[in-house]
């Protein structure tokens, strides 16, 4: 069987300023952490880059991809990678 990719959860959640998202990799690869909205529209990606194996760790400042300040409300966070893929639920407090 494939060693998992392993996502712990969002701290702090509700997040009010910045929540930080850990995540451990089975093996060395190519990784995608992205912010989507309660729709599925991509708000924001954290991480698209290759990185090694083990423990990662990204911060969302709660702000988009034009960096204005995202609106209050339950956000999704997916990480990708090796052909797995988990996610996550982030709620931003305004």
């Amino acid at each position: 069987t494939q060693a998992s990719l392993l996502l712990g959860p969002p701290h702090p959640n509700p997040l009010v300023g910045r929540t930080t998202i850990e995540f451990a990799l089975p093996a060395a690869a190519p990784v995608r952490v992205e912010i989507v909205d309660g729709a599925g529209r991509r708000v924001r990606v954290l991480c698209d880059e290759v990185r090694a194996a083990g423990r990662h760790a990204v911060v969302w400042d709660g702000r988009g991809e034009d960096g204005r300040k995202a609106a209050s409300g339950v956000y999704l966070f997916r990480v990708k990678s090796g052909g797995q893929e988990t996610s996550g639920r982030v709620v931003l407090a305004r």
